[in-house]
């Protein structure tokens, strides 16, 4: 994905889940765009992002739903508190299927 953004000449970071907590929250507050693919369920949370920032979450995980002791798939993107923020955009993680003009218009 980071390559898809470099030819739309983009400026892109990548941080990882070994990133420490103060330097994750400064790449991600200043994100236009984040695209989330780390394995851990609800990583990013709302007051971590910038007004109108571009979610694209990727995250699939398995989790066990508390109330019904059923799986479930979350991604790595915690929706309860990314839905206190309504100007975040929320992108399907299928991006495999986007062609990449979709991304940089």
């Amino acid at each position: 994905m980071c390559d898809v953004f470099l030819v739309g000449d983009a400026t892109t970071t990548i941080c990882h889940r070994y990133t420490p907590r103060d330097q994750l929250l400064f790449h991600v507050k200043n994100a236009d765009i984040l695209v989330v693919a780390t394995g851990i369920p609800g990583l990013i949370h709302g007051d971590m992002l910038k007004p109108g920032c571009a979610i694209i979450d990727v995250g699939i995980n398995r989790v066990k739903n508390p109330k019904t002791g059923k799986n479930m798939l979350v991604g790595d993107c915690d929706f309860e508190s990314r839905s206190q923020h309504p100007d975040a955009v929320v992108c399907p993680a299928d991006y495999f299927q986007w062609p990449q003009k979709a991304i940089f218009k």
